[in-house]
């Protein structure tokens, strides 16, 4: 999977999933000293989920974008918790917005009128993982 990881996501975070398989680029190499929309901006042009320690993208997750996954703590366990969300969603992640608190994981997903098509609200849905 292409993913960016945002400023506050630890280097290892990037050499850890690229060693198991995905195509990662760290916004520290790439879009460093940009504000979240630019940064926003640059993973959609180029496809890539945004992970993010940040609660900044949050307005952002209203507009079509590639995966955003916030991360609510740096740990191993949080970790370990996010490979298990990229093996689960492999390229599946497309206007999904994910969280990984301490207690539960969940997921939202844009709800549409049905008359105009126009984004309504976000369902929440947990994850098992």
């Amino acid at each position: 999977m292409k993913l960016l990881l945002d400023e506050n996501i630890p280097a290892e975070y990037k050499k850890k999933l690229t060693k198991i398989g995905h195509d990662v680029e760290h916004v520290n190499q790439k879009c460093k000293g940009l504000k979240d929309n630019e940064i926003f901006e640059y993973s959609v042009r180029n496809k890539r989920c945004i992970i993010t320690y940040d609660f900044d993208y949050n307005e952002l997750k209203k507009l079509k974008h590639y995966g955003i996954i916030k991360i609510d703590q740096i740990c191993e366990d949080h970790f370990n918790k996010l490979v298990k969300i990229l093996e689960k969603y492999n390229k599946q992640i497309e206007d999904i917005f994910i969280r990984i608190c301490k207690g539960k994981i969940y997921k939202e997903i844009k709800k549409y009128s049905k008359k105009k098509g126009k984004f309504k609200q976000f369902q929440r849905i947990d994850i098992d993982l």
